[in-house]
């Protein structure tokens, strides 16, 4: 219940279906530039930060972005290949809610862990 009442998007959902949506979910760790969400691919799921910080960008080019060298990007901490930087996420913000709600569209956005996050995974089939 003190989960459910900290994280923004369970404002404007009802007890039953934020009930529903809770037993859904599950929890994952994401590390430091590692990708929470990608631009692009199919939004299967709906992402919670429960602790820590993200950075949303957006590309005019994702089919750009070189996933198989991210990993040197990563280290050298250049997310500028991503786009241009939308906004900081932090704890109760979300990813995928819009494009899950809307019913499995391809995200729209890339986001990343800007340090260690933990996140809840709401499958999208949860909101079906």
């Amino acid at each position: 219940r003190m989960l459910e009442e900290s994280v923004k998007f369970f404002a404007n959902v009802n007890p039953q279906q934020a009930a529903r949506l809770l037993q859904a979910a599950s929890f994952r760790k994401i590390c430091m530039g590692d990708p929470i969400v990608r631009q692009g691919d199919e939004a299967t799921s709906l992402l919670i930060i429960i602790n820590g910080c993200a950075l949303r960008y957006r590309s005019a080019h994702p089919e750009h972005v070189k996933w198989s060298t991210w990993e040197a990007n990563k280290v050298r901490g250049d997310f500028s290949p991503l786009g241009e930087l939308v906004e900081r996420l932090g704890v109760g913000d979300s990813a995928g809610e819009q494009e899950v709600v809307a019913g499995c569209l391809p995200y729209v956005c890339t986001v990343v862990a800007d340090d260690e996050v933990e996140a809840m995974e709401i499958p999208a089939a949860a909101f079906q």
